[in-house]
């Protein structure tokens, strides 16, 4: 039955998907005329490929726009104790056509090691090399596909665990006496209220003194001459953590 409207016709497929086989078919195969020396095996370089693919994606204006959608970056070392920083990552490879704006994502992990700051670089070629690779079907010869640089990964670095902040306790005093007495009397206030107040605090302090370096005893100062605190309460009125406000705003009537 034939549709009774234009509404009714379904919609062409992009064109994106009428491009792909062409140009796989301008594309045709790359061969593996570089070799790893470290492992001694032959493969395709990311620059031979980029060469073979990309005036073929010119000549049917198609574009990728790749995306990091997950990273994960560590100091490691090979078996011979040489620093290396692993990066492996997982990218988004959107295609579009650029006559239509229709669109296909391929994603594809990449992954690399590398001495200094390149790692990341690395893994995103690798990662679009062989996006390119599998959307296009660009024929290979078994699974040998990597970069010239293969270091042998060894044990992650076991770095020494980060101290928490400290707690200064003249501070702590500070605050657990104006909770006391601004608040609730015997309130127990605990260190997950002192860490709340601590970035409160500092702005307080930053405004009252602009040109004054903040320092902790300039926060007790200014909490012996002009802090106040108050009950917060949670979206139903139940009083939660002591909320930090001025002496001023303390004694201020209420509104209506």
């Amino acid at each position: 039955m034939a549709p009774d409207s234009e509404q009714d016709t379904p919609p062409p497929p992009g064109a994106i998907f009428r491009l792909i086989p062409l140009v796989m078919a301008d594309i045709g195969a790359v061969g593996k005329d570089r070799t790893n020396t470290f492992h001694h095996y032959q493969f395709r370089g990311i620059d031979d490929v980029y060469n073979a693919v990309q005036p073929a994606l010119v000549k049917h204006g198609v574009f990728c726009a790749p995306r990091c959608s997950e990273k994960d970056v560590t100091d490691t070392q090979t078996n011979k104790g040489e620093p290396h920083i692993h990066a492996v990552l997982l990218v988004e490879h959107r295609f579009f056509a650029g006559s239509d704006g229709s669109s296909v994502a391929v994603v594809t992990v990449g992954e690399a090691m590398d001495t200094s700051d390149k790692a990341c670089n690395k893994a995103m070629s690798g990662a679009y090399k062989y996006a390119l690779l599998q959307l296009f079907c660009i024929p290979t010869e078994g699974d040998n596909d990597s970069e010239n640089h293969s270091p042998e990964v060894g044990a992650p670095i076991q770095r020494a665990p980060s101290r928490p902040p400290e707690i200064n306790p003249i501070i702590f005093d500070e605050l657990k006496a104006l909770a006391q007495r601004d608040c609730l009397p015997g309130y127990q206030f605990t260190e997950a209220d002192y860490w709340a107040m601590r970035t409160p605090l500092a702005n307080a302090v930053r405004l009252a003194h602009p040109d004054s370096p903040l320092t902790d005893e300039l926060a007790q100062a200014w909490l012996r001459e002009g802090g106040a605190l108050r009950m917060g309460e949670d979206g139903n009125g139940v009083p939660t953590t002591p909320v930090l406000i001025t002496k001023a705003a303390a004694a201020a009537p209420e509104a209506d």
